[in-house]
């Protein structure tokens, strides 16, 4: 037998259930709404943030003659001194990226697509503009070709290489078609030593080094040495060098 009682007991139980589960639900959607209110202002200023600095750098870019002095000449090749000093119409390509960054922070597109729209932009037109700096910083024909006029051709088949890397022995052929055949350090130093019965002279390639010729190449601490001509084809000038060697 049910009593009147336990009726009340059960539906009074039953609606408190459902309360409960009102409270949870409503509870539930108020922090998610606040939790994605905070994500959404936090990513709109990291995005906004991540856009001023870009553009710092964007027009940094595009007035580097104004500030160009200011780097250390000494480390960096002339002809890309030279580039950086002087303005060019690819400098307009950040000032453009610049704008239309601008123009896609103005859409009411999502937040991930114009984070990800506009660091497109900075990247495309940052490298676009560095390539040709790249291209002339790795340019290493005219440096090259400064240092072959030096060698006499009558010369060149009296002369071997010593240290050299393969790119330094492929562009000797590839832009001079100079096959500069090379020796071991014991035969290097027979060169200089004015021993050896088929070679008179010696290229040495110094790479990432002050190190004075003898000690860098190995030689006995009593070679004497004398430097005929110096290149720099690389884009270290100070570090790097290929020297044409006569023993004394």
């Amino acid at each position: 037998m049910v009593y009147p009682s336990s009726i009340c007991f059960i539906l009074l139980g039953n609606q408190a259930f459902n309360v409960s589960r009102t409270i949870d639900a409503v509870v539930r959607s108020y922090y998610r709404r606040r939790l994605i209110t905070f994500s959404g202002k936090w990513f709109d200023w990291y995005r906004r943030g991540w856009m001023a600095l870009m553009s710092f750098v964007l027009v940094a870019f595009a007035v580097v003659p104004l500030w160009a002095n200011l780097l250390p000449q000494e480390k960096i090749p002339e002809a890309l001194m030279e580039w950086l000093s002087t303005w060019h119409l690819v400098a307009l390509i950040p000032l453009v990226a610049i704008a239309l960054m601008l123009v896609v922070e103005r859409k009411p597109w999502p937040q991930w697509t114009k984070m990800a729209i506009v660091t497109a932009l900075f990247f495309s037109s940052a490298f676009t503009y560095l390539f040709p700096a790249i291209d002339i910083a790795k340019d290493m024909k005219p440096d090259l070709r400064a240092f072959v006029e030096q060698v006499p051709e009558q010369k060149r088949d009296r002369i071997a290489s010593y240290h050299f890397s393969e790119t330094m022995t492929s562009i000797f052929f590839l832009y001079h078609d100079w096959a500069v055949p090379q020796v071991d350090r014991a035969r290097a130093q027979d060169i200089l030593d004015g021993v050896d019965p088929d070679y008179d002279y010696l290229l040495l390639d110094r790479s990432n080094s002050l190190q004075d010729i003898v000690t860098f190449a190995g030689f006995r601490p009593d070679t004497q040495v004398d430097i005929l001509a110096k290149g720099t084809p690389r884009s270290d000038k100070v570090r790097d060098a290929v020297f044409w060697l006569s023993g004394k």
